[in-house]
């Protein structure tokens, strides 16, 4: 019987860790298709990097969970790095109580607590104390920290490739080749094809897109987000990343300097220029630093910015697995802003429904969710 192959179009977190969990199953010949020289030239390398598992979609959340297990212990992951993630712990402020509370604290991944009292309860705080700002009521998650973002796409790249797959990159835009009303792999722009029995589109910010060419409708919100960079100022050891949910700003320690967001939901198309950084967004930036860090000598300044992509689904949960619409394609997009806390978990189930093994998450991820009118 001949092994199936399978062609994941786009290279970034989504792709790799879906490459990464097909490719360990050994059932199907795997091709990675990336149109950049990176893995992490988009949004993959413009992320925060946050693991954050206090999510509100509770199918989003467990994925979240499953990707910080694996976390743990990338060895039994199936990866070759030693460590992936800095756990320093996430402190959530918000003063109503968020749809994730109760199901994370019955874990014991959760604990609730005035903001204040965290200083001398928490690891690294205390240091910071006079230089961060905290008020009002908290959540402490343990957990919580920064996800390694250069360490784990290398890694997933060196494992996807040592069990077997192949890996594209420089490939440009690929097309999606459709005949008889089915999918047939892909044509890259030098011409040639890649033949396939099945393709999972992971491009991202460029999956709408992809839908569009195919005829289909995809559900999915193209926005863009900040970040940026303080000038070194003191803090201390890596304190907890705090995340203002009333707000919507966060905030981490990046070396010597501050890392932030103000959360902001620009629209946004994936063409040129890619990644510009609004003035408007920065003034608020600067603004939220200003109330949150309390430098020696006044205001620290910000000193680096730059924007990435998020492509949103209508309830925040991923878009995993075939599209009934069209035979061989699936799909493993809408990751919105939580790309690095889903990847391991969302390659894992992305694959399962390509092998026609659907963990339970993975059905509860997939288009059929949601209503399409008639082509």
């Amino acid at each position: 019987m001949n092994r199936r192959r399978i062609i994941v179009l786009g290279g970034g977190i989504a792709g790799l860790s879906t490459a990464h969990a097909l490719a360990l199953e050994g059932e199907v010949d795997v091709t990675l298709v990336e149109r950049e020289p990176r893995h992490d030239a988009h949004s993959t390398g413009r992320s925060a990097e946050i693991l954050r598992v206090a999510v509100d979609d509770p199918v989003t959340r467990a994925l979240a969970l499953e990707t910080d297990r694996l976390l743990d212990d990338p060895r039994s992951a199936g990866l070759d790095a030693e460590r992936l993630v800095e756990r320093t712990g996430l402190i959530v402020l918000a003063d109503a109580e968020p749809p994730w509370a109760d199901d994370l604290g019955r874990r014991g991944l959760a604990l609730r607590a005035d903001a204040a009292s965290l200083r001398d309860r928490v690891p690294n705080l205390r240091e910071s104390a006079d230089a961060l700002r905290l008020e009002g009521r908290a959540h402490w998650i343990e957990r919580g920290g920064r996800i390694l973002g250069g360490p784990l796409v290398a890694s997933l790249a060196r494992s996807t490739r040592r069990a077997g797959a192949t890996l594209v990159r420089s490939a440009g835009d690929a097309e999606v080749l459709v005949d008889a009303g089915r999918v047939r792999g892909v044509r890259l722009p030098s011409g040639q094809r890649l033949e396939a029995d099945g393709v999972v589109v992971a491009a991202g910010a460029w999956s709408g897109p992809i839908a569009r060419r195919l005829g289909l409708d995809l559900p999915l919100r193209t926005t863009r987000r900040h970040m940026f960079l303080s000038a070194p100022a003191p803090g201390g050891a890596a304190p907890p990343v705090v995340w203002d949910d009333d707000a919507a700003f966060y905030i981490r320690r990046e070396g010597s300097r501050w890392g932030l967001s103000v959360c902001d939901v620009r629209e946004a198309a994936p063409e040129a220029p890619l990644y510009p950084v609004t003035p408007g967004v920065q003034r608020l930036a600067a603004e939220a630093l200003a109330a949150w860090v309390r430098g020696p000598g006044g205001a620290v300044p910000l000193e680096e910015s730059w924007s990435g992509f998020r492509d949103l689904s209508p309830d925040d949960r991923p878009i995993l697995g075939p599209d009934p619409r069209l035979p061989g394609l699936h799909w493993c997009c809408g990751l919105g802003g939580h790309g690095m806390t889903l990847s391991l978990g969302v390659g894992r189930a992305a694959a399962s429904t390509v092998l026609g093994r659907p963990t339970e998450l993975a059905t509860q991820c997939t288009v059929g969710r949601f209503e399409f009118a008639p082509a």
